[in-house]
């Protein structure tokens, strides 16, 4: 796991002043999870449909019956003035999951929509995501990604680095 923040420095509506974060675990976000899992999971450059990752219990994990489980927390961004979905970020345990590190670990999943990319925007959803797992005293989180992702630079300025002989990288709440 990677990364650490930088400046929004555009001015579309993914700005740093107009992007509010929210933290949930609300089922009504489920929707809106899905949709960046799409992203995440890179399916959209594979020209596969959004409806594939419910099929695929691998991918569904991360999202079917959100708000269900213990631990479930997500970040979700906007644009305060337009009401803008721009991305959203989460976690939960997921034992046996791609990115399964410890029982005591969860795992987490992030994707911003294509208008708000560049911006800055996952950079500020990580920062809080990885604020609201220290406070809720989590030793870390993990993300399955792979190499060629390009978001891997974000994620290792944030903190996280490799698990040696995986496609795993981990981030101890301590940093």
């Amino acid at each position: 796991m990677l990364s650490r923040t930088r400046q929004l420095m555009s001015t579309t509506s993914a700005n740093r002043e107009r992007c509010s974060l929210r933290v949930s675990n609300s089922a009504k976000d489920e929707e809106r999870l899905w949709d960046m899992l799409y992203v995440a999971a890179q399916m959209e450059k594979g020209g596969e449909d959004k409806a594939l990752a419910k099929t695929k219990p691998e991918l569904a994990a991360y999202v079917e019956g959100w708000g269900e489980k213990s631990g479930d927390t997500a970040v979700l961004a906007e644009d305060s003035e337009t009401g803008e979905f721009l991305g959203a970020g989460w976690y939960r345990f997921l034992p046996g999951s791609m990115g399964f590190v410890a029982e005591d670990i969860p795992e987490l999943a992030i994707g911003t929509t294509k208008e708000s990319r560049g911006q800055g925007v996952g950079t500020k959803i990580l920062t809080e995501l990885i604020s609201v797992a220290k406070k809720q005293n989590h030793p870390g989180i993990s993300l399955s990604v792979r190499a060629s992702n390009p978001c891997v630079p974000l994620y290792m300025r944030m903190g996280f680095e490799r698990i040696s002989g995986t496609e795993k990288m981990g981030r101890g709440a301590e940093q």
